[in-house]
């Protein structure tokens, strides 16, 4: 019988030469003789890929690195890697988020992923993982791979890297980001002509769908929004997320991973969880739309995030009174620097900015701006409802 070897591999973008012997720390830096390794002793792998030019990780990383408790102990069990450098990585394989600046992937010596781990909210790259969640993810991984378990193999292609990218001719030769990864593609598929501006939302989150796993335990539900995907679902707090779709799951990067892979039109789910020792199947019904999602954290995404241009003062208390505006609701004053685009549409000093086309958004001017940012693309119409002399009005604007 054939045995099945798992890996975790470390991907990191900085310059120095790999190394083709493990440190004495026990993480590789060379690819070819992880792989050997892993081959050899039969062990899975862990590889991490990590970005060390960003700030962002970089305490979690260190603790990682350093084989903090209780990663020392499942540590082991895996062939360790840290690769520094993804110009010569093959995308085929290494398939995962690529604006995050670390991630790690668990895998057999037969290059086959059973589970990523390293996923972050829109406001921390840390908030969605922990030393512990990475250990507890090793350990799932290491039972799948004693049991032989992997996930669906993909067909063999040839590699193909970053610099096979039409559009990378344009890169420069110094160390890449991985972000570069994910401009290249949709560069290439824009001028192919097959990128749609739906493609843009990728990566949603769990909380998309409704689910909020354990940081510690990444596929053990500890919240379920109501009336969300997840809550009409029928999915509990304590339920254990087995699979999503075709994905195994071990973490929340796993459940990212699942979600990316449904149409942003929507559809039916079907899920696996394990509750009080029985395995029940599940349908999450996903909506048109569904994944659209803060994604003004991605570098990625820079330069097709608009930006309103709006500058001006908070509504005061009496002219909310007066206006009959509940306090919640985001409401401002244009002052007297009225951008062009914004006069293109016809803004005026004092106008009151309200809506956003039809509805209010709660918070602050700075929310107000947000909203506009997180949830379009340049080039995309908008209505804004402002007031000008007590009197709304709805005004269309072009975002740039």
């Amino acid at each position: 019988m054939k045995t099945w070897i798992g890996i975790v591999i470390t991907f990191l973008c900085v310059s120095h030469d790999c190394l083709a012997q493990p440190p004495k720390s026990g993480w590789y830096t060379n690819w070819n003789s992880a792989l050997a390794e892993a081959e050899r002793t039969q062990k899975p792998l862990l590889v991490v890929i990590r970005c060390e030019q960003c700030a962002e990780f970089g305490k979690l990383d260190a603790e990682i690195n350093r084989l903090k408790a209780p990663l020392d102990v499942v540590a082991n069990d895996f062939i360790l890697v840290r690769l520094t450098r993804i110009e010569n990585i093959d995308l085929n394989l290494f398939d995962f988020d690529y604006d995050l600046t670390w991630v790690g992937l668990l895998m057999n010596a037969q290059q086959q992923i059973y589970a990523r781990y390293g996923s972050r909210s829109p406001e921390d790259a840390t908030s969605n993982s922990s030393v512990a969640g990475l250990a507890n993810t090793m350990k799932t991984v290491k039972t799948w791979h004693d049991q032989q378990k992997k996930q669906p193999p993909g067909a063999s292609k040839k590699a193909f890297t970053i610099r096979d990218f039409q559009s990378a001719t344009k890169l420069g030769r110094g160390c890449l980001h991985c972000h570069q990864i994910a401009e290249c593609a949709r560069k290439d598929r824009q001028e192919a002509g097959t990128w749609q501006r739906s493609d843009a939302w990728i990566y949603p989150p769990e909380e998309t769908v409704g689910l909020t796993t354990s940081i510690d335990e990444g596929n053990l539900i500890k919240a379920v929004a109501p009336k969300s995907a997840a809550a009409q679902a029928g999915l509990q707090v304590g339920d254990r997320l087995t699979t999503l779709g075709t994905t195994a799951i071990a973490s929340s990067s796993d459940i990212q991973f699942a979600l990316n892979k449904m149409p942003f039109a929507g559809g039916k789910l079907p899920a696996t969880i394990k509750r009080a020792g029985k395995e029940i199947e599940v349908s999450l019904m996903l909506p048109e739309g569904w994944k659209k999602t803060d994604q003004t954290w991605r570098p990625s995404m820079l330069n097709l995030l608009p930006n309103l241009h709006a500058t001006g003062t908070e509504l005061s208390a009496d002219d909310r009174k007066l206006l009959k505006i509940p306090s919640e609701v985001a409401a401002f004053r244009q002052d007297k620097f009225v951008h062009s685009t914004l006069r293109s549409a016809g803004i005026l000093k004092d106008d009151i900015y309200l809506g956003i086309n039809g509805k209010t958004v709660a918070g602050t001017k700075e929310d107000f701006l947000k909203a506009v940012r997180s949830q379009f693309l340049v080039g995309e119409k908008i209505t804004l409802t402002i007031i000008r002399d007590g009197e709304e009005q709805n005004l269309e604007i072009t975002l740039k």
